[in-house]
């Protein structure tokens, strides 16, 4: 069984708050299970150094993260006094472990969708890429 890309004191340290070691140790565990399985050649790429394992250790512990605050992440809230109305709307209601595309952004060295930008020639418009006079 291959070893987890963090450990439950990283995620701590990244909540700033004591966690449940074995809860923690779960999470991170599943967290590593699912980066391996998107990116089959992440170990190897670890350990010829052509991927810092740091970030490895960032994006598990984020998934880990998202998945501690599950309910607490709330996306928005509606809130009136009379005749008492209150609603919640959760990011990560089930505390399900999932990859941005942030993390999958630091993982693969790509940049994220929509950063950056895209030089485009319409040579469909002038054949030859030459513009008419």
């Amino acid at each position: 069984m291959a070893d987890s890309f963090a450990t439950p004191q990283n995620l701590a340290d990244l909540l700033a708050q004591d966690v449940d070691t074995a809860r923690a140790a779960l999470l991170l565990a599943r967290a590593s299970r699912i980066l391996r399985r998107e990116f089959p050649w992440i170990d190897a790429r670890i350990a010829d150094g052509r991927l810092d394992s740091l970030l490895a250790t960032d994006v598990v512990t984020s998934m880990a993260k998202r998945a501690l605050l599950g309910p607490e992440g709330v996306k928005s809230e509606t809130e009136t006094a009379g005749p008492f109305t209150r609603a919640l709307s959760y990011d990560n209601a089930m505390g399900n472990l999932y990859l941005t595309a942030a993390d999958r952004a630091l993982i693969t060295g790509h940049a994220r969708p929509g950063v950056g930008s895209m030089r485009l020639r319409c040579d469909w418009l002038h054949p030859g890429g030459s513009r008419p006079a």
